[in-house]
């Protein structure tokens, strides 16, 4: 899960292929232990992260998609193909930008 998350925010912060391989790392890791659907949900945040645009993109949502279909899971089918449909809007793994822009948080009420 760690490492998951860790690819996560490096994909928040621009760090494309850094992020690539934290999440190939974690699929892995996932499919190591025998939990299919988890490789799938963490590809399908892969793509929904980094977008459809490169090939590692690619084969892992072909992969995550086949759990999904196996398993019945169309909620997830749906998602993903929604994720698999963004490409204008999806940044470059090597843009370098990131995806969340750094600003100052508002005082939150203490009601």
């Amino acid at each position: 899960i760690r490492r998951e998350a860790e690819a996560a925010l490096a994909a928040l912060d621009g760090r494309g292929p850094e992020a690539l391989a934290g999440f190939a790392d974690a699929i892995r890791s996932w499919r190591e232990l025998g939990l299919e659907f988890e490789a799938a949900v963490c590809g399908l945040n892969l793509v929904t992260m980094l977008g459809p645009s490169e090939p590692e993109a690619r084969a892992v949502a072909a992969d995550a998609g086949a759990v999904f279909k196996r398993l019945g899971a169309q909620p997830f089918e749906t998602l993903l193909a929604d994720a698999m449909s963004v490409t204008m809007s999806a940044p470059s793994l090597h843009a370098g930008a990131p995806l969340v822009e750094d600003a100052p948080a508002s005082p939150a009420r203490a009601d």
